[in-house]
């Protein structure tokens, strides 16, 4: 989980992606859990071919080795994730994640965003939001 202006966030969502965040895997596979069960209320399907886990890390930590499972299925670690346009690397390096925007799809929010650096994020969001 992660804090921003105190309050706690531990899931991005964008139209039909969720993407979860946790400070270790225990907590994570406590997030899947609750996704499983809400799923079920509202009679959804995880798409489990789309489903992975990023560690993100330093160059100098290894990968956790935690089973992450939805339901009784194990879910697949994997070593970068695209999320609305941007590539993010499991090895942390600033340098690569700059080049990577820089790559951005023109479509993508992350793209129309670092052409208008003057406007908050808040407000820029709040744009594209709909």
């Amino acid at each position: 989980m992660y804090y921003i202006s105190g309050k706690t966030l531990c899931a991005l969502s964008y139209t039909d992606d969720i993407v979860l965040l946790a400070n270790n895997p225990q907590d994570l596979q406590k997030l899947l859990d609750d996704l499983c069960i809400w799923c079920k209320k509202w009679k959804l399907i995880l798409n489990q071919n789309k489903s992975s886990v990023v560690h993100f890390r330093g160059k100098r930590v290894k990968r956790d080795t935690y089973q992450l499972k939805i339901g009784q299925n194990t879910i697949e670690y994997t070593g970068c994730y695209k999320y609305l346009g941007c590539i993010l690397m499991n090895i942390w390096s600033i340098t690569l994640q700059q080049h990577n925007l820089q790559k951005v799809d023109s479509s993508s929010v992350m793209h129309k965003y670092k052409y208008y650096p003057d406007i908050c994020y808040k407000t820029f969001e709040k744009m594209y939001s709909n």
